[in-house]
C-alpha cells in the first residue's frame, strides 16, 4: 500500500525528531529532521485548509540551517509538502527524504528519495488530524494513505 507514515521522538525542549518512511509505486524513502511540536501542529492546522492553495504550497521541512542566512535551509532531510492537483479533489503530496551529508563525507554518498502520493481531502484531513495528536504526543504514529494501491 503506497502510504507516508510519521512519528516522532520527542525532546525535553520542545522539539521532536520527525522520522518519514513513505512507500509509493515501489519506492520506499525514510529519512528525519528536528522540528519544533509547535511547527507540526500548525502545518497539521494548514492541512485541513480547503481547498489547499497551489501556490504556495503546504509544506514542512527540515535539515541543516544556515548558520549566517536566517531561513535558509542548506541541507534538506525531509520535505513534506501537499498541493492540488485536479478539480476532482485528489491532493499530491510530495515527500522528499535525504541522509545528512558532513564536512567530511563526500557529496556523491548522499542517498535521497522523492515521491508523489496522491490523495483526497477526506484522507488528508484525517492525517491532519493525527498529525496534530502526534504533536501533542497523544499518539505514536500519523499515516497518510494513497488513493491508488
Amino acid at each position: 500500500m503506497d502510504m507516508l507514515r510519521l512519528t516522532i521522538s520527542p525532546d525535553d525542549d520542545g522539539t521532536c525528531e520527525l522520522h518519514a518512511e513513505v512507500v509509493a509505486n515501489g519506492f520506499t524513502g525514510r529519512g528525519s529532521a528536528w522540528f519544533d511540536r509547535i511547527q507540526l501542529g500548525e502545518f497539521a492546522s494548514k492541512l485541513e485548509q480547503f481547498p489547499l492553495p497551489q501556490e504556495p504550497r503546504t509544506e514542512i521541512q527540515g535539515g541543516f540551517w544556515s548558520k549566517e542566512l536566517k531561513d535558509k535551509l542548506e541541507q534538506c532531510h525531509l520535505s513534506i509538502s501537499a498541493y492540488p492537483i485536479d478539480s476532482r479533489g485528489n491532493l499530491g503530496v510530495q515527500v522528499c527524504v535525504s541522509t545528512p551529508t558532513w564536512e567530511q563525507d563526500r557529496p556523491e554518498s548522499r542517498h535521497s528519495a522523492q515521491v508523489e502520493l496522491i490523495t483526497t481531502y477526506t484522507r488528508m484531513s484525517a492525517f491532519a488530524g493525527q498529525l496534530a495528536r502526534l504533536a501533542l504526543l497523544q499518539t505514536s504514529e500519523a499515516i497518510l494513505e494513497s488513493e491508488r494501491a
